[in-house]
């Protein structure tokens, strides 16, 4: 079901799939090192999702002016 939800905006953007790739990293790398696993337990998820998208905001800024729709 998760799969439906992400497929379809990563067709059409590059920078889409960055980012859902970046947030599957920082959430493997949060389960597997205990440390972070420790530290962030049961929200890792929501952490890497936040990290993910300001890494997308920084990396990918929005044109100014532009109306896309989003």
């Amino acid at each position: 079901m998760f799969i439906a939800i992400i497929v379809p905006p990563c067709k059409g953007d590059i920078k889409t799939l960055i980012v859902v790739v970046i947030a599957a990293i920082l959430s493997c790398i949060i389960y597997f090192i205990p440390v972070f696993n420790n530290f962030f337990g049961t929200l890792a998820i929501s952490v890497s999702a936040v990290l993910s998208a300001l890494i997308g905001a920084i990396a990918f800024p929005r044109k100014e002016g532009i109306e896309d729709g989003c």
